[in-house]
């Protein structure tokens, strides 16, 4: 059940508020709220409330779901009750059993948080966080926006905040190659600057499909990958770190055999 507050507690933002009725949050605001048995319930059985906040276009929100009471469940998107409509959820990002999702504002509009439990029937006190992590570039995930690569081509790439990210919040960047059926290439990825991680794949409906991969070649952190293609056709090398957040510059080299 959502609590209500004074007015003056709503006035002071960047502190923890408890809940407004009308269930919004603003960026810079930490709410308090509690899950009761009177809440809605899930198909799962868990219940949940919703918060509301308005989001600007290509700008990046994160928020945070915190309790002591339970095990806490997160879902951001365009609408989160029911069924969430673009949405993205978590469950311990937050550290511990706190949960935290940041998500890449569309359009301009309403977004809704659902703060929720892991666990059916589980209830008691949270607090919401929402950050305003300012307006981020959308790469998209498509051979016509990434970069060609040729056979001996070395590229003198870096990762950035502004990359788009995989579901674990690494940054990569990616490269186009058209391949030959049975062709052999070596694949390298390297950098001074992170733990590089190398995946070579095809996109399927706008959806990456993972191939083959590596972490770490012969030697230290860098990354090698010997692929073989199965058929003609057109293949998406992601070039990413290894960790979530890691950023700086790295060389990318594909040669044949």
């Amino acid at each position: 059940m959502i609590r209500t507050s004074l007015l003056l507690g709503v006035l002071l933002a960047g502190t923890a508020l408890p809940a407004a009725a009308q269930g919004t949050i603003r960026p810079g605001q930490t709410v308090r709220g509690e899950l009761s048995s009177s809440d809605p319930v899930l198909e799962d059985g868990t219940h949940y409330d919703l918060w509301r906040f308005r989001g600007q276009a290509g700008h990046v929100y994160a928020v945070t779901l915190r309790s002591q009471d339970f095990d806490a469940y997160l879902a951001v998107g365009s609408s989160a009750g029911d069924h969430c409509e673009d949405c993205e959820s978590d469950d311990d990002e937050g550290g511990g059993t706190d949960a935290r999702v940041e998500l890449r504002a569309g359009e301009n509009g309403t977004y809704e948080i659902r703060a929720n439990s892991l666990m059916e029937g589980e209830t008691g006190a949270y607090t919401v966080e929402l950050e305003d992590l300012g307006e981020r570039e959308q790469r998209p995930e498509s051979g016509a926006g990434a970069t060609p690569i040729r056979p001996g081509m070395a590229v003198q790439g870096e990762l950035t905040e502004n990359d788009a990210q995989a579901e674990d919040e690494s940054y990569f960047d990616l490269y186009v190659y058209e391949g030959r059926a049975d062709e052999a290439v070596t694949i390298s990825l390297s950098s001074e600057a992170f733990d590089t991680f190398l995946a070579v794949g095809r996109l399927v409906d706008g959806e990456f499909e993972l191939l083959d991969s590596n972490d770490d070649g012969p030697s230290g952190t860098d990354s090698v990958l010997r692929f073989t293609f199965p058929e003609d056709g057109e293949y998406v090398i992601r070039a990413n770190s290894l960790m979530g957040g890691d950023t700086g510059a790295y060389t990318l080299q594909l040669t044949r055999g």
